[in-house]
């Protein structure tokens, strides 16, 4: 979803405090502690990008305002050691939300990082992975209350009964076997995104 005319392009540390019903000096503790990141103008004052104030909410599992949730927007994680992978998900799943704020890893390791740091709504998950393996991630995503409503569709080369039900076992939602076309791709996802 687009920020509308109605959002304010940053907030200040008032504001936010009035939206969320603290203290000023609370916000700007979470500032100085870096929980919720800020930058200050030259006169000294705080400033917040709302994008930002989103993602601290969802990531203490606080309440968001109407005001915020205009904004709120799908986030998703793409998991493929294949850049040309990353790529055609990418793209099928712009295909269905424009605004969709995407994000990339290319190993297991690095999968694990982002999925911390950006919370998405919906991981697309190579099970074949170097290094860490896509069970792993898999596994670590589902054991954080944090991704409890994150939708997970493994992808694999290894299309067999066994793989399947390991995936399904490690948490994953869908599973949907390579090589696939942009139509199977898109037909799953929404089916997951419901």
């Amino acid at each position: 979803m687009e920020i509308t005319s109605q959002t304010p392009k940053f907030f200040t540390t008032f504001e936010i405090a009035k939206l969320l019903g603290v203290d000023m000096g609370t916000v700007i503790d979470w500032c100085q502690q870096e929980k919720l990141p800020a930058f200050k103008t030259p006169g000294g004052h705080r400033r917040i990008n709302p994008k930002d104030l989103l993602t601290f909410l969802e990531r203490f599992k606080m309440p968001i305002p109407p005001t915020l949730s205009q904004i709120a927007c799908l986030k998703c994680l793409i998991v493929d050691d294949q850049p040309e992978i990353r790529r055609m998900v990418a793209h099928v799943i712009k295909s269905i939300d424009p605004n969709v704020d995407i994000h990339q890893a290319q190993d297991g390791f690095e999968a694990g990082a982002k999925a911390f740091e950006v919370l998405p709504s919906l991981v697309v998950l190579d099970i074949g992975l170097p290094g860490v393996n896509g069970f792993n991630v898999c596994k670590r995503i589902r054991s954080d209350a944090r991704f409890k409503q994150t939708k997970i569709l493994a992808i694999t080369g290894h299309d067999t009964a066994e793989t399947k039900k390991r995936i399904i076992e490690a948490g994953a939602d869908d599973y949907l076997p390579k090589p696939f076309d942009n139509k199977d791709l898109k037909e799953r996802l929404l089916k997951l995104l419901g």
